[in-house]
């Protein structure tokens, strides 16, 4: 309710109590008015009766008086005991009635004695009558005075009548006055009311009636926003052009009076338009995906906002495009293509992605359809909504079509480099096993002319065949450690439960001699946990560890290493542990902060060869193996104080058995 129809309503209804308490008080003032009036008018004919009562009391008086005068019977003295008695009841209640009354008062005053002088004169001819007979008190009854008394008894009585009348036909005007004068009040006031009312009702109703119009309007938004909220989802939902414009037209159907509608999009580089939605109350007349040629009037592909006009409709072999000729702002005619006129109406909104006209939204209808203001701004939404979807659904289809492509040459570029490395794999492989083939002849050859010739060369003949050997030797380990890391590089591990107990004393017993010269001592914790591992590679691992953390110690100093596992907590602490460490202690020379990265590298060494020989693959083939499996491996290490390498695999579950 708008501001101003509440402060109506509140004034009408403001007027319409003032009105009702004028009413009530002016029914109020006339009904009292009304009600002393009527009381005045009884006060005057009681007064009037009153008087006739008391004259004809007196009356009875007198006629009792004669018949006991003329027959002498007491049987007359009762009715004039009676009168006598109840006529100066009538004169008190007269002295009430007309106390308001001066004149009458007045005249009261006269009447009251005059009656006195008549009861007088009854009761002295009555005495008469019993004591001295008839002829004594008929000369006082001949003496005329008792008429005469009693003339001026009516002529009064007569008076007090007259004045009476005259006020009770007044008072009876005024109450008549009163009685109209309230009952046009009241019709006047119950008429006010009534045009109150129906102007309040008015309002109400004018402001009912609105509501309902914004409630449907309301509705019609509602359900219009759901249907646009279907088609945006449908968009979404949508994987290609022609899905997003079939489902578009398909509910634009449902919210627009149309016979038929129509996407087409443009390839204005192909010269043809695409069909991409076509939804229709009968038989679609064109199917969907199919391409048309563009006439030469499509060749600006900024077009203005198309006003359409009637409807042609076109053949092209078995399809027919029913199209209209659409009017640009210069009245130039533009159309897909020649075609004869059909009788219907077509809107035809543009598709347009920024400033560029990317397609074209028809709907095509009787002529005795209209499309309301609602429909059209309903269209140019979904058309709104289409243009984008569609530029976004080319995107994406042009995404993916990139995608794809790349993703080809991502595979034929991984497929040759697979090629690449395989074939270097195998010349690396086939190079380092050929070159150990020279380097036995080269060792053999050495240790041959060291034993069937040592008497002829002198030392430093000796001292040259010993290095050739030590040499070859060299060279035969770093070719050996090559193939061991290409060999990890190229094989297929199949991991298994591994029990590190066994696997350790088995490696362990494969080191007996080395243990045995360098008189090291190795503990190892038990039990170790089992993990899930390569068998020979996890052999090769703990072998490199082991062999260093024997080999790369202090002078003098006996080699102690430890050996233990435990499992490693996860970041959520009611988590399950799935990663088992397994750590080598040794007391060796200690590796500096900044070399602990570089160890795990090919052929970094820390030491001279003489010092600790060794090709510096050995942590490089631990590293490439424990990843390999799955797992990691580092180093916690200060010089002068030992190393502790961790290696972690990972955990065996419990439904797995060893």
């Amino acid at each position: 309710m708008s501001k101003i129809l509440h402060r109506r309503i509140t004034l009408y209804f403001a007027l319409g109590l003032a009105v009702l308490g004028i009413n009530v008080a002016v029914s109020y003032y006339h009904i009292i008015r009304l009600v002393h009036n009527n009381a005045l008018v009884t006060h005057s004919q009681e007064v009037i009766i009153t008087l006739e009562r008391m004259l004809s009391t007196l009356k009875d008086a007198e006629t009792g008086q004669r018949g006991y005068l003329l027959t002498g019977s007491s049987s007359y003295l009762q009715p004039y005991n009676s009168a006598i008695a109840q006529i100066y009841q009538r004169v008190e209640q007269l002295q009430t009635l007309t106390s308001d009354n001066a004149s009458q008062q007045q005249r009261l005053a006269i009447l009251q004695p005059l009656i006195n002088e008549k009861l007088r004169e009854l009761d002295q001819t009555i005495q008469l009558r019993q004591t001295r007979g008839l002829a004594a008190a008929k000369q006082v009854v001949l003496s005329d005075r008792g008429k005469r008394v009693m003339d001026q008894i009516r002529g009064i009585v007569a008076q007090m009548q007259q004045e009476e009348e005259v006020l009770l036909e007044l008072r009876s005007q005024q109450s008549s006055t009163s009685i109209q004068q309230t009952t046009l009040a009241l019709s006047l006031i119950a008429i006010l009311t009534l045009l109150l009312l129906l102007g309040v009702y008015a309002l109400i109703t004018r402001d009912l009636t609105r509501r309902k119009r914004a409630e449907a309007a309301l509705q019609r938004s509602a359900q219009r926003l759901a249907i646009l909220h279907d088609i945006d989802r449908a968009i979404l939902e949508a994987h290609s052009s022609i899905e997003i414009a079939q489902s578009a037209v398909a509910r634009l159907c449902y919210l627009v009076p149309c016979r038929q509608a129509l996407v087409l999009c443009y390839h204005f580089d192909a010269g043809e338009a695409q069909v991409l939605g076509n939804s229709s109350n009968g038989q679609a007349s064109l199917a969907v995906g199919a391409r048309l040629p563009l006439s030469s009037g499509f060749s600006d592909p900024v077009l203005p906002n198309l006003v359409l006009t009637s409807g042609d409709v076109s053949t092209n072999g078995s399809q027919s495009l029913p199209t209209t000729t659409v009017i640009k702002d210069n009245a130039r005619p533009v159309s897909l293509s020649n075609g004869v006129d059909l009788g219907e109406n077509c809107v035809t909104l543009p598709l347009r992605s920024e400033n560029t006209v990317i397609g074209e939204l028809k709907l095509f209808g009787s002529r005795l359809v209209t499309l309301t203001p609602e429909h059209r701004e309903i269209t140019q939404e979904v058309a709104n909504q289409l243009a984008i979807a569609l530029e976004q659904a080319q995107l994406r289809e042009r995404l993916q079509q990139n995608a794809t492509e790349l993703e080809c040459r991502v595979l034929e570029r991984t497929a040759q480099l697979q090629s690449a490395n395989t074939e270097l794999e195998a010349f690396g492989y086939s190079v380092s096993h050929d070159l150990r083939a020279p380097l036995r002849a080269m060792q053999g050859f050495t240790q041959a002319l060291m034993e069937d010739y040592n008497d002829v060369l002198d030392g430093v003949g000796q001292d040259y065949a010993r290095r050739i050997s030590k040499a070859a030797q060299r060279m035969d380990v770093l070719i050996e450690d090559l193939l061991a890391y290409s060999r990890l590089s190229r094989a297929e591990l199949e991991l298994k439960p591994i029990d590190l107990d066994s696997l350790v004393s088995e490696v362990i017993a494969q080191l007996e001699l080395e243990i045995r010269q360098r008189q090291a001592q190795i503990i190892v914790v038990n039990p170790l946990l089992p993990v899930i591992a390569h068998r020979v590679t996890l052999v090769q691992v703990l072998t490199n560890l082991l062999m260093n953390a024997i080999k790369f110690v202090a002078s003098g100093v006996q080699p102690q290493i430890k050996i233990w596992a435990e499992a490693r907590p996860e970041a959520r602490p009611e988590a399950p542990p799935h990663q088992v460490r397994l750590w080598v202690q040794d007391n060796g020379i200690g590796i500096a902060p900044e070399h602990q990265e570089r160890i795990f590298r090919v052929f970094e060494r820390l030491h001279g060869v003489e010092t600790y020989p060794g090709t510096g693959i050995g942590l490089a083939i631990v590293r490439k193996g424990v990843e390999r499996m799955g797992g990691q491996v580092g180093v916690e290490s200060n010089p002068s104080v030992g190393s502790r390498f961790w290696l972690e695999l990972p955990k065996i579950n419990t439904r797995e058995r060893l």
